[in-house]
């Protein structure tokens, strides 16, 4: 579960994509995988 969650396609998904800044990506993406592996 968390590969899909960090590797680079996810960041470039939501950074070049949608056009969300790194420091919004990281943040996302870590409070994603921190909510869906620490339950």
């Amino acid at each position: 579960m968390l590969w899909p969650l960090t590797g680079f396609d996810s960041f470039d998904l939501l950074h070049t994509g949608r056009g969300a800044p790194v420091d919004e990506v990281a943040d996302l993406l870590v409070t994603t995988s921190e909510r869906s592996l620490c339950r």
